[in-house]
C-alpha cells in the first residue's frame, strides 16, 4: 500500500510488512495477530473483529476482551463519528481494507476491493467495472446495485448473485471445524447439505451457494448425482476469457483422473492470470477429505492449468450456473423513463421506458 509518495505496506499472501520490512501484522479468518514493537524483537497480540451480515468490521477486541475499536457505517461505509481507537486496524466496510491515499492534506479513505477501489463517500468505485460491457442497465461504477444493505460487490465486478455465492463459499471454509465431511452413512441418511460448520459433500455445499444467491434447488426435477444435476442447471462456459469469479468448476475424482467427470464440483474465488491476461489457473472452494482422518470438509485449493498437482489435471468444466442478469436492482428501485439516442452497445433508439 502507498501512503503519501511512499511505501507503506508489502504484502506476502497474509503477511504484511512495515515500510523498513519488518511484520506489521497476520491477517487469519477471524482478525489480525498483530506484532508490536519491543525490546529485543516483536511481541504478537490478536485482534478478533466482530462482524455484521454484510462483512463489516463493528468491533475488535484483544485476547483480553478488551476493546480496541468501534465503528458504525451509513448504508455505502461512510463511518459515522469513530470512537477513539486504540489499534491501526483498517480493515473495516466490506472488511475491505482502507486505504490512506492522501490529495494535499486530506485522506481520500478509498477501499481496496482488488479489481478497483471504492469511495464511500460516493458510494461509487472509482473506475469503471471491468465486465461493462455486458450490463447496460446500470451504471460501471455502481456499487452493489444501489442496495447495499441487501448486497456487497465482493471483487469491485458486477455479480450481486455469484459475489453473495463466493462470500457463502469462504464462510463454509471459516466455519469447518476441521472434519465435516459427510460419512456414507450420513450421505444414506440425507446429511450432506448442511450450512456453514455443518456437514455438507462437494454438491451441498455449491448447491447451498446457489439457493442463498436466490437460484432453485438444483436437486429439484434433475437426476443423477448432485454434482450431474448442478451441471444440469448451468451453462458451461466454453470460452477462458468469459471464466469469472463465482463460477462452478467440475473435476474429476477419480483413481485415473479419467473416468468420473462429474465427480466432484467447487466454486471459484479467484482467477488465476498471466501477465497476458491469460487464465492460468484457479483458487476453489470444496469439500472433500476422508472424515476418518479428522481432517476433512470445505477448504481452498489452488489448482494450475498444466501443474503437477492433484486436481491441477483434474478438470472438466466450467459452468455460469446464474440466471439474473449480472446486475439488478431487486425490484427495489422504482419504474422510470428513459429518454436519449442509445450507446454503442445498443441500436440507437429515440425513447426507452423502463416498467
Amino acid at each position: 500500500m502507498l501512503k503519501g509518495m511512499g511505501v507503506h505496506s508489502y504484502y506476502a499472501g497474509g503477511f504484511v510488512y512495515k515500510a523498513n520490512k519488518t511484520l506489521d501484522y497476520i491477517l487469519h479468518a477471524e482478525g489480525v495477530i498483530r506484532a508490536t514493537d519491543a525490546t529485543g524483537g516483536q511481541t504478537l497480540g490478536v485482534e478478533y473483529f466482530l462482524r455484521d451480515h454484510l462483512g463489516n468490521t463493528r468491533v475488535v477486541f484483544n485476547s483480553s476482551g478488551a476493546v480496541l475499536q468501534t465503528t458504525d457505517y451509513y448504508p455505502f461505509g461512510k463511518e459515522h463519528t469513530p470512537l477513539p481507537i486504540s489499534n491501526g486496524n483498517r480493515y473495516l466496510y466490506n472488511g475491505k481494507e482502507k486505504q490512506e491515499f492522501k490529495l494535499s492534506s486530506s485522506s481520500l479513505d478509498w477501499y481496496d476491493y482488488g479489481r478497483r477501489f471504492y469511495d464511500p463517500q460516493l458510494g461509487r468505485f472509482t473506475t469503471l467495472d471491468p465486465l461493462a460491457e455486458k450490463n447496460h442497465s446500470q451504471s460501471g461504477f455502481v456499487y452493489a446495485a444501489n442496495n447495499p444493505i441487501k448486497y456487497i460487490d465482493y471483487m469491485g465486478l458486477d455479480s450481486v448473485q455469484r459475489a453473495s455465492a463466493v462470500a457463502m463459499a469462504k464462510e463454509y471454509v471459516q466455519k469447518n471445524t476441521g472434519n465435516t465431511y459427510p460419512t456414507q452413512a450420513d450421505i444414506d441418511n440425507g446429511d450432506f447439505r448442511g450450512g456453514p460448520g455443518e456437514k455438507v459433500d462437494c454438491s451441498g455445499l455449491v448447491s447451498n451457494c446457489m439457493m442463498k444467491s436466490e437460484e432453485p434447488d438444483p436437486y429439484t426435477g434433475k437426476s443423477g448425482n448432485g454434482v450431474s444435476r448442478i451441471v444440469q442447471s448451468s451453462e458451461k462456459v466454453t470460452d477462458k476469457n468469459d471464466i469469472e469469479v463465482g463460477n462452478a468448476i467440475t473435476l474429476d475424482n477419480s483413481k485415473s483422473g479419467k473416468d468420473n467427470p462429474m465427480g466432484h464440483i467447487g466454486i471459484i474465488v479467484e482467477v488465476k492470470k498471466n501477465d497476458e491476461g491469460e487464465v492460468i489457473g484457479y483458487i476453489i472452494v470444496h469439500s472433500g477429505g476422508n472424515p476418518s482422518t479428522g481432517k476433512s470438509g470445505p477448504r481452498y485449493t489452488n489448482i494450475t492449468l498444466g501443474g503437477k498437482g492433484y486436481w491441477d489435471s483434474r478438470v472438466t468444466g466450467i459452468y455460469k450456473w446464474d440466471k439474473k442478469p449480472d446486475v439488478y436492482n431487486a425490484g427495489t428501485l422504482k419504474p422510470v423513463n428513459v429518454y436519449g439516442k442509445g450507446n454503442t452497445y445498443l441500436n440507437p433508439i429515440s425513447t426507452v421506458k423502463l416498467n
